[in-house]
């Protein structure tokens, strides 16, 4: 992708090892420039397939992780819980409207004026 950054893998890779080349140029304002460029060479594994295990294992992971908590959240949390829970609420439980009689009152569904 031509970013610009270089990989920690492709630097530090599994069995490999570093070659410095080091190069000295000399302008004409004679002050030297020197650069230096690492390579590596009989690498066990490139670092490109390094970098897509790591990732593929990441993934894997958070996949694993999500239907753990998923089943943790369906079968794990009980009614015990939740009324705990809702014990340590400071609002008192939700009411269903009732009428003179304590019976439960139907309401009546109006058009909004407009």
């Amino acid at each position: 992708m031509n970013s610009g950054h270089s990989s920690w893998w492709k630097d530090q890779g599994i069995n490999c090892e570093q070659v410095i080349n080091t190069t000295t140029v000399r302008y004409a304002t004679g002050q030297p420039v020197i650069s230096k460029q690492r390579t590596t060479i009989n690498c066990l594994v490139t670092y490109e397939w390094v970098e897509t295990i790591q990732a593929t294992i990441q993934i894997l992971l958070a996949l694993l992780l999500f239907c753990f908590t998923a089943h943790y959240i369906h079968v794990g949390l009980d009614e015990d819980t939740y009324e705990s829970i809702a014990a340590m609420s400071p609002y008192p439980p939700p009411q269903s409207p009732t009428g003179n009689n304590g019976q439960p009152t139907h309401l009546q569904m109006r058009p909004l004026p407009v």
